[in-house]
């Protein structure tokens, strides 16, 4: 998707694509309409394979959905087509931003691949966001996310700052 927007989405976005009985779900089918229309495309480090289906897992387990809605839900997260990037280039540049932040390695996975990138990164995560938000530009809630075209002026280069 040559010319789109990049953006960097968390897995606690993409599971409202597919749970959505969750707070902020109009936001975040807004991001599926723009990535569907290829307005954006939507990098994510390789280990929301596993993110995603473990959330619908815990979804279903709690009785939030039925066992073949959920594993209709896992194949189609699965048939997305996001880029994903490997784990691997990220993980010392994320031990750093987790240790910086008090955050999960998982989620600072999503912090290191948006500044390797230098693109946004979008998060409906309160807690995390509320911890780096002053810190980090480019960041944004998902409770914020209004749908543009075009990147606005506002979104600037996402520097962490975690490379040691």
């Amino acid at each position: 998707m040559s010319g789109s927007r990049q953006l960097v989405l968390d897995a606690s976005v993409i599971i409202k694509w597919h749970l959505q009985d969750e707070l902020f779900v109009q936001e975040a089918l807004a991001l599926r309409s723009e990535f569907t229309s290829g307005l954006v495309s939507i990098l994510v480090p390789d280990h929301l394979r596993y993110e995603v289906p473990n959330a619908v897992y815990v979804a279903c387990r709690r009785g939030r959905l039925p066992f073949e809605e959920a594993h209709m839900t896992v194949a189609q997260f699965l048939s997305w087509d996001f880029a994903f990037v490997s784990t691997s280039d990220l993980i010392l540049r994320a031990f750093t931003a987790s240790h910086r932040f008090s955050c999960s390695l998982y989620d600072a996975l999503y912090l290191a691949l948006a500044e390797q990138q230098a693109i946004p990164f979008i998060t409906a995560d309160k807690r995390l966001f509320d911890t780096i938000k002053d810190e980090i530009p480019g960041v944004t809630w998902l409770g914020d996310y209004r749908p543009q075209a075009t990147p606005s002026p506002r979104e600037k280069r996402f520097t962490v700052g975690v490379t040691p």
